[in-house]
Parts: C-alpha cells; structure tokens; sequence
C-alpha cells in the first residue's frame, strides 16, 4: 500500500515559477513560504521519503506541503556557535549527520531530535572541530566520508559512535587528503581530487588505494576534474568544457574506451569553460550546475545530444559559481536545487503516475456507481479494488484493462466486501466482510471462507471486518467493527486466534471499533474511535506494552480529534493519521508513557480538501 506520507510529497505542492522553458515548470521555496534563509546549500531524502534541507539559518523538512526547521539551540541558549550554519547532510536510516561551520552534529530520524555523539579518538574528536564542506556515506551507512578544508577523513559510524578508519599506508592517505568527491560501488570507492581519479577499497577496516588516474591521460589534456558521479556501470568525470564517460563494470575501469561531450560546441550559449556539480537521472541525461543556473544535457553521448538551459540568471547578472550548491534526484524521479540566494526549486522528471479510473469505466461494464471501497496491489502492479460494497475488480496497470471478477455467493444473507488486502504470497486475496473473511485464489479462482480450527474462535473470526494487515511471519491482524482486533495465525492452512485485544482485556484497547491497523516491524499501530494504541511486541511475539494515545486539551500540542481512520508512519516514532471531521495529523510519539505526543494539525486552512477531511488510506476517500 502506498504511504499516505509519500502521497503528501507528490499531492501537496505549491507556489511555482516559469524556468527558461515556458512549458518546465518548477517549484520555489524561499523565505516568503517558510524556507528559514535565502541560502539553501544541501538536500538529502531519507528512507521514508522526506526531504531535508541544510540553510545558514538550520535544519528543515520538507513533506511537499510544509516546511518544518528543527533549531540546533534549544530554547534559552545563551552561547551560539554555527551548528545552524549547514554545509553537508547525508541520511542512513535511523540517523542524519550535518557538516556546519562548527563541526559534525547528529540528527535522530526517529524522533527528529538533535542528539549527542561519541568519538573514540581524540585526535579524530580535534580533526573534526572545524568547518566541514561535505559529506558522503557508504550504502551500508556506516562509513561516513567528512571533508573539511584541509583533509578528507573516513570514520566508521556505529550507532551515535564514531572511530577513525585507517589508511594502509601514511604516504596514500597524504596524496588522498584533497578529495572532494567520493562515488561507492558495492565495496569499491570512485574519488576525484581535480588533477587524479583514485580507486580505493575499504579492506579489514583499512583504506587500501588501489589506482590512482592523472586527469591529462584520462581527458587526453591536463584539465581539472570538476565533479564525478556513478550511474549504471559508469563513471561520468565532469571538466571544464564537457564530460566523460567511462566504463566501470565489477570493480575495473576501462580507460581505453570512453565516450565525451564538449557542452559549448553543442550549445555555444554555453560557456567554454564552466564550473560545478554534475549528476545524472535515471534516463541517463546530465543536469549540471554552472555561473547562469543549470542546463541539462538530453542524450549525451548518442549522434543527436540536446542541450536545455532553466534558472537562468538575468544576462547582466555575473553571479558566482557556487550559487547552485547542490544538485540531488530523490526517490520519486524529482530534481532538487538548493541556492545560495534563490533558495530552493524542485521538478519532477517523470511523468504522472496517476491513472483515472472513472465513472464511465464502470458504466461501460453495467455499474452505475463505482464507490472503490477498498484498494490492494500485487508487486507486478496488478490492482484489487472493492467497489460499492459488493463486487471486486482488477486493474491492470501495463494494459489499461479494468476487469470484473464475479464471485460465488452462497449465504442468503446480504454480504458486503467492505476491505481487501494481497497476501505476502502474492496469490490469495483476503476479503473482509461484514460477516467474517473471504479468501479468494487469484491462481485458481477459488473462494473460501476463513474457518478457525477451534470452534470458539470461529465465532470471534465471523465479525465485521474494517481492515486487515498480514505482518512478515504470514499472522493476519485484524480490526474490526465492535469486537476489538485479533491477531489470525496461519490464516491460509490452520487458522487459529493467537491474540486477541478489546476494551476487556488486559492490556486493553481503547475502543472496540478499530478502524485501520498499521505494521511496522514489531511494532502495530490500531486506529480506533477513541485514540490511537500503539502494541510492541517481544522477538516471540508476545506483548511487550500497549500504548495509548489521545486528545487532550490540556497538551500543548494535541491531536485534534479521537475518531480516527486511518494511519501511516515514516517509521516506529513519526506518523500521519486521518481522522473524520479533525482534518490530518502528524503525530510524532516520544515514548511508550502514555499521552506522551506531540502532534501538528493540518485542516482546510492549511490546505486539505475540507474541513472534515474524511482521510482513508487503502479505503474510500471522501472529501
């Protein structure tokens, strides 16, 4: 199911302008929107998909509809140094780490806090008291490359604590200390230093320089190399007057092979020489920064390269070099640009994802209506919706095909399809209903009713099912309408009742009408009329705690309202919860104590649909 958090960075975006193309379309954020400085000089998206941008001014977070700065100062501080002065950021799942004017600092991404770190070596601890310029980091996440002015260093980052990594020898770590850019491809390490590309690898916690490349015999001419990027088994090495690419395929460079292209012979608007960082997107096109803005570079290397300019400065406007600072391409195929004085522009690179599916589709099959109540996918992209309570369709994404799946029904009373969710063998389909759980064999075209073996939990099964969730050991979590949430255990073979939580229990719900249930590793998070229960679980499976979260007036940041419906999280800590009639709510929970939250409402003023914002995941949406 797709993150309702992902969906808010494609559906909430706002304030445009016209780059040099008039049919491009950027996004701006600046200080008129809630960008903390004109000077944007990083971007970097966690795993969740939220974008963070490093200013002279703090750390913010952007969600595609809001921005949100977390000050490195609590309140009250008396001495400042420039920790809120950021150059550098770069995300692994749970941390976040900064280069600023000041040093290293630490960011939590679980609960958004600023946190301590630990250095076990004091000459590291001095080295790093300086102004750091960049940062990058391995794919493991736990090898963080700093540079400073003087130097480059590599620690090892083990949870918030840091230990220098050593050089094989004195002599390779010397000639390294210039690096400015460093590419990672599995264990081998791409860096450039200007005059030489290096080939590294990190061997028993050593650094080995494995190659070093003069830049005259790489480019044919003595050139500074400007920037480098790893793409698809290749090494682009940017220049002053072009690029080139190399093939790089398990660990080896094929130098003798390479194929260049020199930016001013094909589009002379373009200076000879220019400066800046290079990139490349999915396509395999170029995006570089440069003096007047950037241009992109459509088919590089093939017979016809096409060169297109946006963010073009004013043509008396000599600005420097460095006004864009950084060039990133997120998870969803966006081009970000963060600037030194315009603050920061966003487009997408792709075209929408978004297919309708209408009224008319329906009609065109004999339905008059076509309320989807309910959505679930497989991972070819095959969709399973439920519409108007009664029937279930198909929707193939590759064909366009919208196809009616009719299903046996032998009980004489009325049976409503009110949910459906894939199973993690990505064959069955569960159907809850008002009277208990289908299952249908999307193989065999088969369909059953979920039977418990025990007779006394099958009367407990035979209720009205709001959602479901089948977590990574195969247990289906169910939240139903009236009789709490039950946790099924080989649903698809043996089913039996392996938990059960309601108002009468110990732990207890806080409701019995649960309307949406969320998996997130160990950790289920039940939506209900009254609250929101968040349940940790043991590696058994047993419970841990039962947490309980509620509005209250007397918080200084509450939820606005206890009837909720639906719920996604960035992680174990972050959340975003629809609610009928109190708009959305990000939820962001401290601890397991109770009531310990703070959340931020977003209503029709802030931009959604209606003030009571009937917000669904997965289910109907009204609004």
């Amino acid at each position: 199911m797709k993150s309702l958090y992902k969906l808010l960075i494609f559906i909430f975006l706002s304030s445009t302008i016209t780059a040099i193309h008039a049919n491009e379309i950027f996004k701006h954020l600046n200080i008129d929107n809630g960008l903390a400085h004109t000077d944007a000089n990083c971007l970097a998206q966690d795993s969740t998909g939220l974008v963070w941008i490093g200013t002279f001014a703090g750390l913010q977070s952007y969600d595609g509809h809001t921005l949100e700065t977390f000050d490195y100062y609590p309140q009250g501080h008396k001495v400042y140094e420039s920790h809120n002065r950021i150059r550098a950021i770069v995300c692994n799942r749970n941390r976040m780490w900064l280069g600023t004017e000041s040093g290293l600092t630490c960011f939590d991404l679980n609960t958004h806090r600023y946190i301590p770190y630990f250095i076990e070596d004091e000459k590291l601890s001095a080295r790093l008291r300086t102004i750091i310029t960049d940062l990058f980091i391995a794919p493991d996440g736990c090898h963080l490359w700093i540079k400073t002015p003087q130097e480059i260093i590599a620690v090892q980052a083990h949870n918030d604590t840091l230990s220098p990594v050593k050089w094989d020898s004195e002599a390779d770590r010397i000639f390294c200390k210039s690096i400015n850019n460093v590419q990672f491809q599995g264990k081998m390490i791409w860096a450039s230093s200007g005059w030489h590309i290096m080939q590294l690898s990190m061997r028993d916690g050593r650094i080995a320089l494995l190659n070093s490349y003069e830049s005259g015999k790489l480019f044919g001419k003595s050139d500074w190399i400007r920037s480098i990027f790893l793409h698809d088994n290749h090494l682009y090495a940017r220049s002053g007057e072009g690029c080139r690419r190399f093939s790089i395929a398990n660990g080896k460079a094929d130098w003798s092979t390479s194929s260049y292209i020199n930016f001013h012979r094909i589009y002379p608007r373009i200076p000879t020489v220019t400066e800046g960082k290079l990139i490349v997107s999915r396509e395999g096109n170029l995006w570089c920064g440069y003096s007047a803005g950037i241009f992109e570079v459509q088919q590089p290397f093939s017979s016809r390269p096409v060169i297109r300019e946006y963010l073009r400065n004013a043509q008396k406007d000599n600005l420097s070099t460095q006004k864009i600072e950084d060039l990133q391409i997120d998870k969803y195929n966006n081009l970000w640009v963060a600037t030194n004085s315009w603050g920061v522009f966003y487009r997408p690179l792709s075209k929408s994802f978004f297919t309708n599916i209408s009224t008319a589709d329906f009609q065109k099959m004999g339905f008059s209506q076509s309320e989807i109540v309910s959505v679930t996918g497989q991972q070819d992209g095959t969709k399973w919706m439920i519409v108007e309570y009664g029937s279930l369709f198909r929707y193939q994404p590759q064909t366009g095909e919208l196809t009616f799946i009719p299903l046996q029904k032998n009980n004489p009373e009325a049976v409503y399809y009110q949910v459906v969710e894939m199973s993690r063998d990505q064959r069955h389909l569960y159907i809850g209903t008002n009277q208990g759980i289908l299952i249908y064999d999307t193989r065999t075209q088969k369909l059953e009713k979920l039977k418990a073996v025990s007779g006394e939990d099958a009367w407990k099964v035979n209720t009205s099912i709001a959602h479901m969730a089948e977590d990574e050991a195969g247990n289906l979590w169910i939240g139903s309408w009236g009789d709490g949430a039950l946790r099924i255990s080989n649903p698809l073979t043996a089913p039996f009742i392996s938990m059960q939580l309601n108002t009468r229990t110990d732990p207890s719900l806080l409701s019995n009408l649960v309307s949406h249930v969320l998996i997130k590793e160990k950790k289920i998070f039940f939506c209900t009329t009254n609250g929101l229960n968040r349940l940790r679980l043991t590696d058994d499976g047993k419970i841990k705690s039962l947490s309980a979260y509620q509005a209250d007036a007397s918080l200084p940041a509450s939820m606005s309202t206890n009837y909720l419906a639906s719920i996604d999280c960035n992680n174990d800590s972050v959340c975003w919860v629809g609610t009928i009639g109190g708009g959305l709510n990000k939820i962001v929970l401290h601890s397991e104590r109770n009531n310990d939250y703070t959340a931020t409402t977003y209503t029709v003023q802030d931009g959604t649909m209606t003030a009571k914002s009937y917000c669904w995941t997965g289910r109907t949406t009204y609004g």
